[in-house]
């Protein structure tokens, strides 16, 4: 039942709650060391082969594969900090579909761990079709997963059919959701007239919509942006006006006026501002993110990398920071750092 291993005290724990004898626990364990079927590394215990495993699991009956996966979910919660991925599979082998698309849509790498994927078929084809709300989210969540890691057509696929079901069912929810991830995607891929077009109709659609107020902000700040990368200096400032109109007030908006205003900053080279505004907020320098260095960097590598590049944010950071800052060194000498 455990996906990848498990340890003593989990056998034991399994053994117990199943009211069996954890006196045998010990010497079974033993006998399958033994028997090669089993081996183990500082205490943790592992299937010598996924054959074996997966016929002795296939045996099971469906009634005590769910109880077990069950009493795998309350082990795990013991845990100070349960793995994700395992923790919304066994949610859904023991059926607990609610719980299981809860957790992973407040886990933090939901949008980057591709082993989320299979997990979101399987609750999608196990979700009651008339739960149109968390199919629209699940749907949003795998397209935003497929998008950031540069699974594009599919992506569009997904995003296609969303749109379709959007305008089919009147759904200014799955609308906006589609639109907005299509705008931060096109944005972060240089197709600015894309990104302004999906940010324009994500904004509309949110506007329908109560309580949208993080979401626009953040469709404000792509617009920002996207408007500065294009040379419309005019537009990125209306689009900034809104955005500190709308954040006012609002702790959590005002952080994403703040980032958007550092990240444009940036990009027009005026690095004095974004520090400032950086070590108003309190945060380190070394952890803004610097979007505007893509186009230098495509200059010399012959091709636009992705602006969400973790490394090249982390190394251009790196040589953007002080040096540029306060001393005199030149793009040459900074590029040569990056490299």
């Amino acid at each position: 039942v455990f996906r990848y291993n498990f340890s003593l005290d989990d056998a034991l724990f399994i053994q117990a709650r199943t009211d069996g004898d954890p006196g045998i626990v010990e010497p079974a364990l033993g006998f399958f060391e033994r028997e090669d079927i089993l081996w183990q590394e500082k205490g943790i215990w592992f299937f010598r082969h996924d054959l074996f495993k997966t016929a002795l699991y296939d045996s099971l009956l469906n009634y005590n594969k769910k109880i077990l996966h069950g009493l795998v979910v309350e082990l795990m919660r013991r845990q100070a900090t349960p793995h994700p991925v395992r923790l919304v599979y066994h949610l859904i082998r023991c059926e607990q579909y609610q719980t299981a698309i809860e957790t992973l849509q407040t886990t933090p790498d939901a949008l980057t761990n591709l082993e989320f994927v299979p997990l979101i078929d399987n609750l999608l084809e196990n979700l009651d079709s008339a739960d149109h709300n968390s199919r629209r989210s699940l749907s949003l969540t795998k397209a935003g997963l497929l998008l950031n890691n540069g699974l594009n057509a599919q992506a569009d696929s997904l995003l296609k059919d969303l749109l379709l079901q959007a305008f089919t069912d009147t759904d200014q929810r799955c609308a906006a959701g589609a639109y907005h991830l299509l705008a931060h995607y096109n944005r972060q891929s240089f197709r600015f007239q894309k990104a302004a077009f999906c940010g324009r109709k994500a904004l509309a659609s949110y506007g329908q919509i109560d309580g949208t107020q993080e979401e626009q902000a953040e469709i404000l700040s792509i617009l920002c942006l996207n408007a500065t990368a294009q040379g419309q200096q005019n537009l990125a400032l209306d689009h900034l006006a809104e955005l500190a109109k709308l954040a006012a007030g609002t702790p959590a908006l005002e952080a994403i006026l703040r980032q958007t205003r550092i990240d444009r900053a940036l990009f027009l080279g005026n690095y004095r501002e974004a520090r400032s505004l950086g070590q108003d907020w309190k945060i380190d320098w070394a952890q803004l993110r610097v979007v505007e260095l893509v186009p230098k960097l495509a200059d010399w590598t012959g091709h636009c990398c992705p602006v969400g590049a973790e490394m090249v944010q982390a190394l251009c950071c790196l040589a953007f920071t002080d040096r540029l800052v306060n001393g005199n060194d030149s793009w040459q000498d900074l590029k040569s750092q990056a490299e």
